[in-house]
């Protein structure tokens, strides 16, 4: 039977790659810090820094998934900078070493990236082939990457799948996004012309999934086909709410927040017109291409 092993499967995303998982016919392993009960899954426990026991879940493992990391939309006020590198190196360490020790190593291991590695990208298309950008989110994703690159796995493939904002229900950015709208706020940031990458949860699961099936090496970007900019976007959030207006977010104020929540200057205003090529080129096929399609189903 085909084994996937989930860091992180009891979150946002880690739960819709197990329920797709399990509908695929996986046995799933999800790698757990704290006591969970995931149903269909086996949970092991883990500290996410150290090989310990819960290494033997990864012998002969068909796909390794880490999507281990702390939230990036917290103020990065005082030790947070910090943690939000150890909470995504620490795991990808520990992955890295447990699968060395591995008497039969995973297939594939595929670690979930940022989007934001490419920086600003302004109306310049960006694909796997491009070069990476500059600032805080950028360093921070292609610090993750370097934890994952080096290590030398003849056995295993790695990849990592630079995710755009992941939209679905009951959490990520969704229900902020929405309420923020239901009451008026739901305006573009900014000029509105910068480009927002986005995916849905159900695809997002799916493609880390492929991604290991395919045994890709490299980056993936993680996005969904459809390049629209802030303004389109937040227009397709207010419609889902059936509020025709809201009032845009100007950029002196979003400058006033980022200081304030102790952000980069930019972290509101930056966009990446990020294109899925490699996904698109090798046959993924996208259950929710378009913005529209994938409101639609938030909407229902």
């Amino acid at each position: 039977m085909k084994k996937v092993v989930i860091a992180g499967g009891t979150g946002f995303l880690g739960s819709e790659i197990v329920r797709v998982a399990l509908g695929d016919d996986y046995q799933v392993a999800v790698l757990s810090r704290g006591e969970a009960n995931v149903e269909g899954a086996e949970v092991v426990q883990w500290d996410g820094k150290t090989v310990g026991s819960w290494a033997s879940a990864l012998e002969g493992a068909n796909l390794v998934i880490n999507l281990s990391g702390a939230p990036l939309a917290k103020p990065w006020r005082g030790d947070y900078r910090k943690v939000l590198w150890s909470s995504r190196l620490e795991p990808t360490q520990a992955i890295g070493e447990a699968i060395q020790a591995c008497t039969n190593p995973p297939q594939a291991w595929v670690n979930v990236s940022g989007i934001g590695i490419y920086g600003d990208t302004g109306d310049r298309i960006v694909t796997e082939a491009s070069t990476l950008g500059d600032g805080d989110v950028a360093e921070l994703a292609k610090d993750w990457e370097a934890a994952m690159n080096g290590f030398d796995l003849p056995q295993t493939t790695k990849a990592a799948v630079r995710m755009g904002m992941i939209l679905g229900k009951g959490g990520g950015a969704w229900p902020p996004l929405s309420t923020a709208a239901k009451f008026g706020l739901g305006g573009s940031l900014g000029s509105g012309q910068q480009w927002h990458p986005w995916i849905h949860r159900h695809d997002a699961a799916r493609l880390m999934i492929w991604v290991g099936k395919n045994q890709i090496n490299g980056p993936v970007v993680g996005c969904a086909p459809e390049l629209v900019r802030n303004g389109v976007f937040m227009a397709a959030v207010r419609g889902v709410v059936g509020r025709p207006f809201g009032i845009p977010a100007p950029g002196f104020a979003l400058r006033a927040l980022s200081a304030l929540m102790e952000w980069p200057p930019d972290f509101l205003t930056s966009g990446q017109r990020a294109k899925p090529e490699l996904a698109t080129q090798r046959g993924f096929k996208f259950r929710f291409k378009r913005l529209q399609e994938a409101m639609g189903d938030l909407a229902n």
